[in-house]
């Protein structure tokens, strides 16, 4: 179980998504206080400071984390990319739609793409 939680929480902070970030430290201060396990919360301020400690002395880390935790919009992908993309599609065609499916999706977009140079990803 140790083993599972540490690869977890390693991917969830790999996202560099604040949300994420923030619900498994709400999660986790409620646990411990709930269950009263003070051991667990001194082991978890070592392995913080001991992970800030490691994050800080890389200059290129610190950097790209202090742009991610500045960023107010984390989806970029909304506005320029697929979900965006999306959107204005199921506008254009909204009763009717092009079909179901990635399948349908893919051809429509590669076909449409020549059309919105502001979609990020061809």
């Amino acid at each position: 179980f140790v083993v599972l939680s540490v690869i977890f929480i390693f991917l969830i902070l790999g996202t560099l998504s604040r949300g994420a970030w923030l619900s498994v430290l709400v999660i986790g201060l409620i646990w411990i206080l709930m269950f009263k396990q003070w051991k667990l919360l001194l082991v978890g301020v070592m392995v913080s400071i001991i992970a800030l400690s490691v994050i800080f002395t890389h200059k290129e880390m610190t950097a790209k984390l202090t742009y991610k935790l500045h960023q107010t919009n984390s989806s970029y992908r909304y506005a320029n990319g697929t979900q965006g993309s999306a959107l204005d599609l199921i506008l254009e065609n909204p009763v009717i739609g092009y079909g179901y499916g990635n399948v349908a999706y893919k051809d429509v977009y590669n076909k449409r793409v020549i059309d919105y140079p502001e979609w990020t990803f061809r």
